[in-house]
């Protein structure tokens, strides 16, 4: 029955008009195909189309219809254009621009050239409008290692190349459906920008069984990425790209892909495939006059808290475009070893904050099953009257599986109120305890210290907060508020809401729109990478008790000598991680929170010794020393109860181990 009614709609392509839904590039190819034949071509466009790409279209001598982009959408997921005026009343071939199989056959040609010019290529970025492209490219792959691949039975032995899609952050349906492992809808945070006909409002449906299999993984790019990918293209090579070419120029100089998976962090070959020139002459000469020297993409690296990889190979002078330094020295210390040296950017990069919850994860659980060793740190204070300010330095030695590390820092709490230095400096240094006790990396401690602080937070709080948990209160505006932002949304928990406090109300300002700009760029793992700044709300209160009284996760992040929070203001079921004293004499909360809280830590030993929360809670006596639980470790194992209850308060104090520090070592080390 479907082949009959397939046979009664079939219409005589000779007399027939062709039409198509384009934003640009497919239009201009239906339209060639169209005049040679002399066949009329009608091409449907979204009002948004560049006029550069509709003039193109016009010259091969098709009809452009523009329509709201919303019912360009619509044509595009139905394939029904009957309405149109302009195609009038008799019959029409619709060319699907995507789902058509032909199309994607088509399309398919390009991995196969792909492959034949550079058979070991690593990586193909992808432009992602509407899959068609992605999926040919990938199909292509698939095949190709299903017969030339590793687990093919072949002598080549040939790994499997990924296929990486990348679309703009403001229209990014397959970013979000590769991240949630189904088809999602981008609807309710869509944006228009100049990169149309690259990204949409939704995932189409035929499209999405096909993209998911062959396309590996998927980027969101923020539009700066893809106009700086524009103007590389443009102003290093002299190549006039549209939006779509410059996401994935964009994402191959900014994004820091080994973050995509286990091999990406190996990438030497990387392919970008840029598609289309279609873009407005105005566009094109603003981009270029906004960004002057390959300096300023490096410092748009660092604003969209990505790191600039390096030399991309499309950029003819390596000499130019070498913004991290990246040391790997040979010394003269042994029989040759190889030292990794890393700075604080490059800390960064090697350690995201998803990499390092994990991290600090197998530091608390191998402090609790005892099979780490870490005895107290040392702490020597400075002289004070010489040095003008109170200072301290720090070591912390720890072992783990083979390994060995070490973090010297000093700590000059008053530096956090400065922007030039911060109050923790120094390096961590690892060693392969297994090897001669041989020096692998040096890292700076800054980045590893407010990472992976904020990371062992994140693992009590998927351990011990309530799952529903909506309302996030950061107390403290400096740099652990901003690390403790991300890694309370990494938790995977549904934020909604975040309000700050902080003793300066300038800065509690500033803090929010710094969270604001990280909830729009950063390269989120666990929390849905499509949730803009606009899907969360920021609060700046006047007051503590402002901020905490509806919250259900506090961190308190300031290094004080008198209570800031009271137990009074935390509402039940609530969750606390108490990070900002870490010295007996300073505390954050009033002996009433502690004792209404149930309350855990990293380090038993040294919470009884170190924490000034429960310290100076037991010597007023609000509590007693059996009111400590125990070590969120166990927590995390099984061997020690979390959360009783959904009214229960929890508490977790937090006051840094060196396993942590070495867990990240060990991370970072991993990923160089």
């Amino acid at each position: 029955e479907e082949e009959e009614e397939e046979e009664e709609e079939e219409v005589d392509a000779g007399t027939a008009v062709v039409v198509t839904a384009s934003a640009g590039n497919m239009g201009r190819a239906v339209a060639s195909i169209c005049r040679s034949r002399r066949v009329r071509c009608v091409v449907v466009v979204p009002d948004s189309a560049p006029g550069t790409k509709v003039e193109a279209v016009k010259k091969l001598g098709a009809e452009v219809v523009r329509v709201p982009y919303d019912r360009w959408w619509d044509i595009i997921e139905t394939s029904d254009c009957a309405g149109l005026s302009e195609i009038g009343d008799g019959p029409h071939i619709f060319v699907h621009p995507v789902c058509d199989p032909h199309v994607v056959a088509g399309n398919s040609t390009c991995g196969a050239e792909i492959l034949e010019d550079l058979p070991d290529v690593d990586a193909i970025l992808v432009p992602y409008g509407g899959g068609g492209l992605s999926c040919g490219i990938g199909s292509v792959i698939a095949n190709d290692y299903e017969q030339n691949g590793e687990y093919s039975g072949s002598n080549a032995k040939r790994r499997k190349c990924a296929v990486v899609s990348c679309e703009p952050e403001t229209a990014a349906p397959m970013a979000l459906s590769k991240e949630c492992g189904e088809m999602r809808s981008f609807q309710d945070f869509y944006e228009p920008s100049f990169c149309d006909g690259c990204g949409g409002k939704a995932m189409l449906k035929p499209m999405w069984p096909l993209a998911n299999e062959v396309i590996d993984e998927s980027i969101a790019v923020p539009l700066e990425g893809i106009e700086a990918g524009v103007w590389a293209l443009h102003e290093l090579n002299g190549i006039v790209a549209e939006g779509a070419g410059g996401t994935t120029a964009g994402a191959a100089m900014l994004c820091p892909l080994e973050r995509l998976g286990k091999d990406s962090a190996s990438w030497k070959k990387v392919v970008c495939v840029i598609s289309g020139a279609g873009i407005d002459q105005s566009k094109l000469l603003e981009i270029i006059a906004k960004y002057e020297t390959v300096d300023d993409i490096s410092a748009l690296g660092t604003k969209l808290n990505w790191n600039v990889r390096g030399s991309p190979t499309f950029v003819p002078s390596n000499a130019e475009f070498n913004p991290i330094n990246h040391m790997n020295c040979s010394s003269d210390m042994g029989h040759g070893n190889q030292l990794t040296v890393l700075s604080e950017s490059e800390v960064l990069h090697k350690l995201p904050m998803h990499i390092c919850i994990d991290a600090a994860e197998d530091a608390l659980i191998s402090l609790s099953t005892r099979k780490g060793i870490m005895p107290l740190r040392q702490v020597s204070k400075l002289p004070s009257e010489e040095i003008g300010k109170t200072g301290y330095l720090v070591s912390m030695p720890s072992y783990f599986n083979g390994m060995a590390a070490c973090k010297l820092i000093t700590f000059y709490p008053e530096n956090g109120g400065t922007s030039e230095f911060s109050s923790h400096q120094g390096i961590v240094a690892l060693f392969n305890a297994k090897n001669h006790g041989e020096l692998l990396l040096l890292a700076d401690a800054h980045t590893i210290t407010s990472q992976r602080t904020a990371a062992a937070s994140a693992a009590a709080t998927r351990a011990l907060a309530r799952k529903n948990s909506k309302i996030l209160s950061l107390l403290g505006t400096g740099e652990q508020a901003r690390s403790h932002f991300i890694a309370m949304l990494e938790t995977g928990l549904p934020f909604e809401a975040v309000n700050i406090w902080g003793r300066n109300k300038a800065k509690a300002e500033k803090l929010e729109q710094d969270l604001k700009d990280i909830a729009k760029h950063y390269l989120w793992k666990t929390w849905p990478l499509r949730k803009s700044a606009g899907a969360i709300d920021f609060l700046v209160c006047d007051s503590v008790r402002e901020c905490v009284c509806a919250a259900d996760v506090i961190c308190t992040l300031v290094p004080s000598d008198d209570p800031v929070l009271e137990g009074r203001w935390v509402k039940p079921g609530a969750h606390i991680n108490a990070v900002g004293a870490c010295l007996p004499t300073q505390r954050e909360l009033d002996g009433e929170c502690v004792r209404k809280s149930a309350m855990y830590c990293d380090s038993s030993e040294a919470c009884c010794v170190e924490a000034g929360d429960f310290v100076l809670s037991l010597k007023e006596g609000a509590i007693t020393k059996e009111h400590l639980r125990g070590e969120i470790g166990r927590v995390l194992i099984g061997k020690l109860d979390g959360r009783e209850s959904e009214e229960q308060i929890t508490l977790f104090k937090s006051l840094g181990i060196a396993l942590e520090d070495l867990c990240a070592a060990k991370a970072i080390f991993e990923q160089a």
